[in-house]
């Protein structure tokens, strides 16, 4: 428990002393077999980024922590990073492989894959757009959310993405059309919202 802390207490003050904290997707050109050393990555604009990634680097393939030299160009990356104070390099604090999004129809993609909580996730919450509405249409990739006033938005799924019913982690089966949620997700480059966080039940309802 005191190790934990003192994580979290050295994050807090690495957090203090750096830039602000973006997020980049691509695919990996180059890396270091070891660390610490340098990844670079190609973005779908054809624009190259060298990454510094070090032993503090939190790295992960389906939430489970790997070495950078388990990665192989052509990996496509989603990099946590931000800029070091006083110079121009960019410093990578997680680096995630992205799996393609696969068929509806493979029986390979089971919603208990979904089940596996992302470890970076446990450290640097993300998604910053929410939205709320009901499930118009779903299916294995993405679903249909109906909101009041807007018209209806495509939400594409994760891997990694998380379900909770009544404050409970399920897995995609257990969402229906026309259940109420609520959904926490972010932008990808190519501009379609993905979704990081899909809540329903009891939580949503407010107390008497």
């Amino acid at each position: 428990m005191l190790a934990w802390w003192a994580l979290l207490l050295a994050l807090a003050v690495v957090a203090q002393d750096s830039g602000p904290v973006e997020t980049l997707r691509g695919t990996l050109l180059e890396r270091d077999g070891s660390t610490p050393g340098q990844v670079s990555v190609r973005t779908p604009e054809h624009q190259v980024y060298c990454f510094l990634v070090d032993e503090a680097t939190q790295i992960e393939r389906e939430g489970r922590r790997i070495m950078i030299g388990e990665t192989k160009p052509g990996d496509a990356l989603e990099i946590v990073w931000e800029q070091r104070p006083g110079g121009k390099q960019r410093y990578a604090r997680t680096v995630r492989v992205v799996l393609a999004r696969p068929a509806a129809a493979s029986p390979a993609y089971s919603w208990r894959s979904r089940l596996r909580r992302s470890f970076s996730d446990e450290l640097f919450p993300r998604g910053l757009l929410t939205f709320a509405g009901t499930v118009a249409e779903l299916n294995q990739e993405s679903l249909v959310l109906r909101t009041r006033g807007d018209s209806p938005k495509t939400i594409w799924l994760r891997n990694d993405t998380r379900y909770l019913c009544d404050g409970r982690l399920v897995g995609l089966l257990v969402l229906k059309v026309n259940t109420r949620i609520f959904i926490r997700g972010s932008e990808n480059l190519e501009g379609e919202i993905e979704a990081y966080q899909v809540v329903w039940g009891q939580i949503l309802k407010p107390s008497n």
